[in-house]
């Protein structure tokens, strides 16, 4: 099968800078949100943990875009590092400097297929030998020369449907577990009350 270099296959952007007396918490003419490695979980959260900052902080190609995938690249915990999210809708924002957008170039590689690849273990192992004592790191140019295993985009695509399918079943079965451990704690506290 053939790698491709990241870059190659995906532009890799770097976060919005911006000092601590330009970030607000609220909204306000002339500033856009920015969001934080925090806003990345099993989708991207779009409306948590914002910082609003002035909008020509923000160049046009950091805004997310639909099938964006955001990466948090720099954190005190290495778990962290490396986790991603991908974007279902465009966004009048854009991320912070400890994180990358990975926007996939359509013609060469499915965003499905890339997400899933950069969620996977093989990836996961090899951004935990990133960079740094108490901080750890993935340098931009680290991350775009990592090799992506490519098989046709054809087979990208049947790939990543399966793969988006059983995410979708992981999902539900959570929420159906959640469901019940809700359904039994109450059905305890109306028998016997709460202790």
């Amino acid at each position: 099968m053939n790698k491709a270099p990241l870059s190659t296959i995906a532009d890799v952007i770097r976060g919005v800078s911006f000092s601590k007396d330009e970030g607000y918490t609220l909204p306000s003419e002339g500033r856009l949100p920015v969001i934080r490695a925090g806003s990345i979980q099993e989708s991207l959260l779009l409306y948590v943990g914002q910082i609003w900052v002035p909008e020509t902080k923000v160049k046009e190609n950091q805004k997310i875009r639909r099938d964006d995938i955001v990466m948090c690249t720099s954190s005190g915990s290495s778990s962290l590092v490396g986790k991603c999210a991908k974007a279902e809708v465009d966004f009048d924002g854009s991320f912070g400097a400890f994180c990358a957008g990975i926007r996939p170039k359509k013609d060469k590689v499915s965003a499905s297929y890339l997400y899933h690849f950069l969620s996977s273990p093989a990836f996961r192992n090899w951004t935990s030998s990133s960079s740094g004592a108490n901080i750890k790191n993935i340098r931009i140019s680290e991350l775009g020369g990592f090799e992506i295993p490519l098989p046709p985009l054809e087979e990208q695509k049947r790939i990543a449907t399966i793969l988006d399918k059983a995410d979708a079943i992981r999902r539900k079965r959570q929420q159906a577990t959640q469901l019940a451990d809700e359904f039994l704690r109450a059905v305890f506290l109306d028998m016997f009350g709460d202790p």
